[in-house]
């Protein structure tokens, strides 16, 4: 009985202990929400104030935070009017637009009208950049005034505020590349080319040349040696046979003959141009024509073999 009273007693105090942190997580993000709310409103009424100044350049960034803590059209209205009254028209547009889609969705008629009425005021006024480049390479980003730029968007015209930008293009296994460039307040839309992007790869050496390789022996050199060899051997065996008188009259006068043949015939053979292996050769039986120039005497002459 008093096991059982002690383990309610701890399911209670564990139920306590959740409700309580629960209860103090909710306090913390009221609390949380209502800073937001509060800082909100501050630079609310900040951003108004330098408005009225007529310093839009420090009045906007103000609206602008104001509206990321505390989302509200009207937030988003002044926003779009700051914008418009700094020059910056393609933001000032886009703004209104946002403003008109919040508005039909809350059912706000009125401010649905009113912001839908500006944005078409200044579409007339927009400034487009219509980026182009030739072959854009595997992998390219595209960076404009740090905000991503989608490869897609090649060749489309891009509303953008008058003004400086800078434009950043990169890519794998090449040298990234930006240029800076002003937009004048002009509607028109303006063409700009990005230039190929530089690779950062080592182009492959160029090739060795080619070595000519020693020329072996051709086969009418390897002939004419055979020849002389067999040759000298005939007049050394055929003069030794004369001097020892051991071979019959004139079997010996014979074969020196044949040997001074061979050796006169495999001297001319050496004697003759080597041809370069692998050379192409003239067909076998083909006909070759030589022409002579004219003569003084008109006369010319062909002959074939």
């Amino acid at each position: 009985m008093k096991s059982t009273v002690r383990f309610e007693a701890f399911g209670v105090a564990v139920c306590l202990t959740l409700v309580g942190l629960a209860a103090s997580e909710q306090a913390a993000a009221q609390e949380g929400g209502r800073l937001e709310r509060l800082s909100a409103e501050a630079l609310f009424n900040e951003g108004l104030r330098l408005m009225q100044a007529n310093d839009y350049v420090s009045a906007c960034p103000k609206l602008a935070a104001s509206y990321r803590l505390d989302p509200g059209i009207g937030t988003l209205l002044y926003l779009a009017d700051c914008y418009d009254s700094e020059g910056k028209t393609a933001s000032a547009w886009i703004t209104f637009r946002e403003a008109v889609f919040l508005a039909r969705k809350a059912g706000d008629t009125e401010r649905e009208q009113a912001a839908l009425e500006h944005a078409d005021a200044l579409r007339p006024k927009l400034t487009s950049l219509q980026l182009q480049m030739a072959t854009p390479p595997a992998g390219l980003t595209l960076t404009l005034d740090e905000h991503a730029v989608a490869t897609e968007l090649l060749n489309v015209p891009l509303p953008v505020d008058p003004g400086q930008h800078v434009l950043v293009a990169s890519a794998p296994n090449y040298v990234s590349w930006s240029q800076s460039f002003t937009i004048e307040p002009t509607p028109t839309v303006v063409p700009f080319t990005i230039p190929p992007l530089a690779s950062t790869q080592t182009p492959a050496p160029p090739a060795a040349p080619a070595v000519e390789q020693p020329r072996g022996a051709s086969n009418l050199d390897a002939l004419g040696w055979v020849a002389v060899g067999v040759g000298a051997t005939a007049i050394v065996g055929g003069g030794a046979a004369i001097l020892a008188g051991v071979d019959p009259w004139p079997r010996p006068i014979v074969v020196c003959g044949i040997g001074v043949l061979s050796v006169v015939g495999g001297t001319l053979l050496l004697t003759l141009p080597s041809e370069p292996q692998g050379a192409p050769r003239e067909p076998r039986g083909g006909a070759r024509k030589a022409r002579s120039e004219p003569s003084g005497w008109g006369l010319g002459w062909q002959a074939s073999f």
